[in-house]
């Protein structure tokens, strides 16, 4: 038994051998990519708040405090959200693999 400041050779506190290497082609196919952690974007344009939620737009009044209205032109999760011409116009892209142009009104 190791007490306290006692070390241990490498590979023997992992269990791995020391020639062994973990991230060969043999595990590429272990690999998972989580396609339910979320992208949500947000910008502030002037005083209001543009936040993508899945595939909804959620808008909010930072002056008033209040929510204002909800879009739902996307047919899945918007990726991206950005503002343009001085805030005038806005854009959302999605993982259905459309770009859509928001004027501010």
């Amino acid at each position: 038994m190791n007490k306290k400041g006692n070390k241990r050779p490498l590979g023997e506190s992992l269990n791995v051998p020391l020639n062994s290497n973990i991230l060969n082609e043999d595990n590429e196919d272990k690999k998972y990519v989580y396609p339910s952690i979320g992208n949500f974007p947000i910008i502030i344009n002037n005083d209001m708040l543009i936040y993508g939620y899945g595939k909804y737009l959620l808008f909010f009044c930072l002056k008033d405090m209040k929510f204002i209205k909800i879009i739902d032109d996307h047919q899945s999760a918007i990726r991206s959200l950005d503002k343009f011409k001085e805030g005038n116009f806005f854009l959302t892209t999605g993982d259905d693999k459309t770009i859509i142009i928001y004027d501010k009104n």
